[in-house]
């Protein structure tokens, strides 16, 4: 505990921080609701967007302007609207969409967040905890999730994997695995940290570091030999296997 005054600024950060949910449920209901698909021609009245997507106009202005605070949508005359460059990545067909992105986070993803807590405490995961099975069971047993999944992945797909393959030549490779690397810095990734979170959330794993993978690649019988960045946040990491001494192999089976 510190006894210096706070800051008007460190006080404000802390609550936009604590209100990022928000942030997060107007883009999902901008998603769900086809506002980017409506706005997709170019800018419109507010009226004719109410009109094509069904929903009160009163209502729907009030969304558009929020939208226009997070930079997602401009209102170049009064009560005309039209998407940004982000915006427009919301419409589902769009190259780099994250529109199934986010319906995927925004859904049952967002609701098992907030138990995050109990599985700091426990260990335990959220789907083991709440339907007393893993995630791939539970979304096996709940297509309209389990398909809402298998499009994000496949839209996170579409960019990350070109970046990885633009990096690293994998034709002489008859195994990958897919792996993402934590910096080593959490100031410098701050996506990766809430990812190992995830991990941890949803399926009791972990992402891990250089350091990390190193000793799991020399357990695993493996010896790291680089890592190649990529232009996005994923990183390609090479390792070769190591041969052991036969007199090694001897001992180790003598031993059981």
């Amino acid at each position: 505990m510190t006894d210096a005054p706070y800051t008007v600024d460190s006080r404000r950060r802390l609550l936009a921080l604590t209100q990022g949910y928000r942030v997060t449920q107007v883009l999902d209901a901008t998603a769900a609701l086809g506002i980017a698909e409506a706005l997709s021609s170019g800018a419109r009245k507010g009226d004719d967007v109410a009109k094509a997507i069904e929903v009160p106009e009163h209502m729907l202005v009030r969304l558009l302007r929020a939208l226009v605070s997070l930079d997602l949508v401009t209102e170049p005359r009064p009560g005309e609207f039209a998407l940004t460059e982000s915006g427009a990545l919301l419409d589902g067909r769009s190259p780099g969409s994250v529109r199934a992105g986010i319906l995927f986070e925004g859904s049952v993803l967002y609701q098992h967040w907030s138990d995050l807590a109990e599985s700091i405490r426990t260990g335990e995961n959220v789907y083991r905890r709440r339907y007393g099975v893993d995630a791939w069971t539970y979304r096996q047993r709940n297509p309209e999730w389990g398909n809402l999944f298998d499009a994000a992945m496949q839209e996170y797909s579409t960019v990350r994997v070109s970046e990885v393959v633009d990096a690293y030549d994998f034709r002489r490779f008859s195994t990958i695995v897919d792996e993402r690397v934590l910096p080593d810095n959490p100031r410098d990734d701050l996506s990766a940290y809430l990812q190992d979170l995830n991990m941890l959330h949803s399926l009791s794993g972990r992402e891990r570091s250089e350091t990390q993978f190193a000793t799991l690649l020399t357990r695993s019988g493996f010896r790291l030999t680089r890592l190649v960045r990529t232009q996005g946040p994923f990183v390609v990491i090479e390792g070769e296997p190591v041969e052991r001494p036969p007199h090694d192999h001897l001992a180790r089976s003598s031993n059981g």
